[in-house]
């Protein structure tokens, strides 16, 4: 498994572990099992915990936005190295052989970094949800302005 993907996963079961136990101590206070005193020695050490881990969780996701931001950077690289591969190709500044190997790179290359960033946004989605991913980068038809 994907390392980040596992601290994702492992952050997320941790964290929702912690609450639980947050929770079963609350029962026992509002239901007299326990002392008010064992209730703040016991409640103290868990939301520590719970705020520990949660800055943990805040930490990777972070981290991760700025992988996709990486990955979103990447994608436009080599974007315009394929497109202007195609121009030197049509214009005749480059033969067959070289614009098929550069193609074939150049899309590999945008296919794999295309994989992994939907992969990435997938695991921060549906562990994250409130994590918002950056926005992608507008097209020139997006930019322009009606006349």
């Amino acid at each position: 498994m994907i390392s980040w993907k596992y601290s994702f996963e492992k952050i997320d079961k941790d964290l929702e572990l912690a609450r639980k136990k947050k929770q079963a101590l609350d029962d026992l206070f509002n239901s007299g099992k326990i002392s008010a005193s064992t209730y703040e020695s016991l409640d103290k050490e868990l939301t520590g915990i719970i705020s520990e881990i949660e800055a943990r969780q805040k930490d990777l996701a972070d981290k991760m936005t700025s992988k996709i931001a990486d990955l979103e950077n990447q994608i436009g690289t080599l974007e315009m190295f394929l497109a202007n591969s195609e121009i030197q190709y049509v214009a005749g500044e480059i033969d067959d052989e070289l614009h098929a190997s550069e193609s074939n790179a150049f899309s590999s290359g945008l296919d794999a970094v295309k994989k992994q960033l939907v992969a990435i946004k997938e695991v921060v989605t549906s562990l994250m949800p409130e994590v918002v991913a950056p926005p992608p980068l507008s097209t020139p038809s997006e930019t322009e302005e009606a006349p």
